[in-house]
């Protein structure tokens, strides 16, 4: 350089300019399409996370449905009359921002139950759901498409389940109502101020069960046509690109399908939407083209481009990753009281157990129970019920420690979780705080004033139970013992874990056995092999050996499900399809649940194997039992070999 001339040294620096210039023209329909693809990866992103919400929020709803439908079947199915059906409805206290209401049909579908008079008496026997149900054998939840009202006229998302009588005959429906606004409601707040669409569809029949924004009224009935998406053959979840034969606009999706039911959530966003925001981000930048500047500061700047914009692709998945935490942690607190739910009081619980085994420290458990709330409803209505279980609520949370947590588990019934304490004095104390919360009356919107109490029950870990579900028993046994005392007390549990060797978590009884010898020894053989993996995880054993005890969990499962098959084609058990089905949820749930469990955890997961396990030989294994030993299978069994067992 020191050898060329000031002309020289001026056109090199003028022909670096330019040529970096001409180099950076080019490359500017790089950097619109490396943003381009940015904000692609933003936007599907947002949407995949509120795509997983709107997933969960639709299942829990569904879920929560068919508990209330369940119940009402069962309440019916025992009772059998009308007037006490319609009665445990009204009582059920079901949150009817969600769910309108529940209705009950005869045989011949005339609808014997509403809450609307208008619509008793009234046939709905052409309904698809009634079919569907008349035709299908079985306790399946069915999942009808958008429908007007009979009465009202109303579009409504209805949910149904079979009610037979006891020598299996079709007896009727019961359906809930899903208020289409809380979907809308729901996706509106998920879509904030973007423009996406969703959609909740039917994966077999394509018709629309929710939409936001909502189509025209005759475009529920119509199938909804997704290019680039085929429903039944599809992953669980995924993206893909086409057309609405809704409303006819090309979009981004991304979809997922619920877990346990016929449905796919599907949330699209517009190639539009995603071209406003690369053309304010290019606006922004469009200085740097058009500014004459040094080369260092050229370089300098692109750098720090592209540094800004790394760090802001970070800070936005990290702020998506936070949303998704607290929509989740959203979805298991309880609308009504802001509380935690039964199942994050079950994961909190879980947890505090594992702190306190490893500490080797105290654990308090208070199950509660308000006294003379039912008058409150019976004499004010469900909605001064409500307007109690707010303020109990906020009493009970400002008279704890911020380490306690308060959960509402039932109607009127609640649990604290008592924690890092140093003497199991703490709990009188906490008890005592609750107690007194609940001494002053409630002032309801009418102006009239009302007053509860409560009666207290108080586990200790390790003391009363080492468990769980044995620490819930303990608890809820020693309230029940408070309302026999004269209510608004607190008694302690009295009962103690077994003194030698490690604890059954479960065991089955006598009045569990199914008659079939075979079966029976196969079902205490998963128990004790349940128990053995209970203990070895809870204990912190070598990761392998763990392993190895799942691995044969899951093969002596699926070799008991092979032997009931051959019990239930040898015989013609007529429940073979739907025990099958069942038998496919419970091996799905099961490798889920063994997958998420790891050495020195004490999860939510094992709670759910003791039901998952109760549950099936308490419901479907003792009807097929009775169904065998009428058809003299235990005799034939018993002058045969039995199968051998995997264990």
């Amino acid at each position: 350089m020191r050898h060329l001339s000031l002309r020289q040294r001026l056109s090199l620096l003028w022909l670096v300019f330019l040529l970096l210039l001409l180099i950076g023209w080019q490359q500017g329909d790089r950097v619109r399409e490396r943003v381009l693809a940015e904000e692609h990866a933003i936007m599907a992103s947002q949407v995949e996370v509120a795509n997983m919400a709107s997933a969960v929020f639709t299942a829990q709803l569904i879920n929560q449905a068919r508990a209330l439908l369940n119940a009402v079947r069962q309440f019916h199915q025992k009772n059998g009359a009308l007037a006490e059906t319609e009665q445990f409805i009204r009582y059920l206290g079901f949150d009817r921002s969600l769910i309108d209401n529940i209705y009950l049909l005869d045989a011949q579908g005339r609808i014997v139950i509403a809450h609307d008079q208008a619509a008793e008496g009234l046939l709905a026997n052409e309904r698809r759901y009634f079919k569907h149900h008349r035709q299908q054998i079985g306790q399946d939840l069915y999942i009808a498409p958008v429908e007007p009202g009979l009465v009202s006229g109303k579009l409504h998302f209805r949910v149904s389940m079979r009610v037979d009588r006891d020598d299996g005959a079709f007896d009727g429906v019961v359906l809930a109502t899903l208020r289409p606004d809380a979907f809308t409601i729901y996706y509106r707040q998920l879509a904030g101020g973007h423009r996406w669409l969703f959609s909740l569809i039917g994966v077999d029949d394509r018709l629309l069960r929710a939409r936001f924004p909502e189509p025209a009224v005759d475009q529920w009935v119509q199938p909804a046509r997704v290019a680039g998406l085929d429903l039944p053959t599809a992953q669980m979840a995924g993206e893909f690109f086409g057309t609405s034969s809704v409303d006819g606009v090309e979009r981004h999706y991304a979809y997922r399908k619920l877990a346990n039911w016929p449905l796919v959530m599907i949330i699209g966003y517009t190639h539009d939407e995603v071209e406003e925001r690369v053309a304010a981000r290019l606006d922004r930048l469009q200085w740097l083209v058009f500014a004459g500047v040094l080369v260092i500061f050229l370089v300098t700047t692109m750098l720090t481009v592209v540094m800004l914009a790394r760090h802001r692709l970070e800070g936005v998945n990290r702020r998506l990753a936070h949303s998704y935490h607290l929509m989740r942690e959203q979805a298991m607190t309880d609308a009504l009281t802001g509380l935690p739910a039964r199942p994050m009081f079950f994961d909190r619980m879980a947890h505090a157990l594992a702190l306190a085994r490893r500490e080797n420290r105290p654990l308090g458990l208070l199950f509660m129970d308000l006294d003379g709330f039912k008058p409150v409803n019976d004499q004010h209505g469900h909605d001064a019920g409500d307007v109690v279980l707010k303020v109990v609520a906020q009493r009970w949370l400002a008279a704890v420690r911020a380490s306690d947590t308060v959960a509402r588990v039932g109607g009127d019934e609640f649990a604290v979780i008592v924690a890092d304490m140093d003497s199991t004095q703490v709990l009188a104390g906490v008890c005592n705080k609750l107690l007194g919360a609940l001494a002053e009356p409630i002032l309801l919107p009418s102006g009239a004033s009302v007053k509860v109490g409560a009666s207290i029950g108080i586990a200790l870990y390790p003391d009363n139970a080492q468990e769980i579900d044995s620490l819930l028993a303990a608890a809820d046994t020693a309230m029940y013992q408070s309302k026999a005392r004269g209510k608004n007390v607190f008694t302690w549990a009295t009962c103690h874990p077994p003194a030698h060797g490690a604890k059954a978590w479960i065991s089955l009884s006598e009045a569990q056995q199914v008659g079939i010898p075979e079966i029976d020894e196969q079902h205490q053989q998963l128990v004790r092999m349940v128990n053995q993996l209970n203990h070895c995880i809870c204990t912190a054993r070598d990761e392998g050996q763990i392993k190895t005890y799942m691995a044969a969990l899951q093969v002596a499962t699926v070799h008991h499900f092979a032997t009931e098959r051959d019990y239930m084609q040898r015989y013609g058990y007529p429940g073979l399809a739907a025990h099958e089905h069942e038998h496919v949820h419970l091996l799905d749930e099961l490798a889920r649940i063994l997958d998420e469990a790891s050495p020195g955890s004490d999860l939510l997961g094992f709670q759910m194997i003791k039901d998952w396990l109760l549950g099936h030989i308490e419901g479907s294994d003792k009807a097929l039992g009775e169904f065998l030993v009428e058809r003299g299978a235990a005799r034939a069994e018993h002058a045969a070999n039995s199968a051998p067992w995997p264990g």
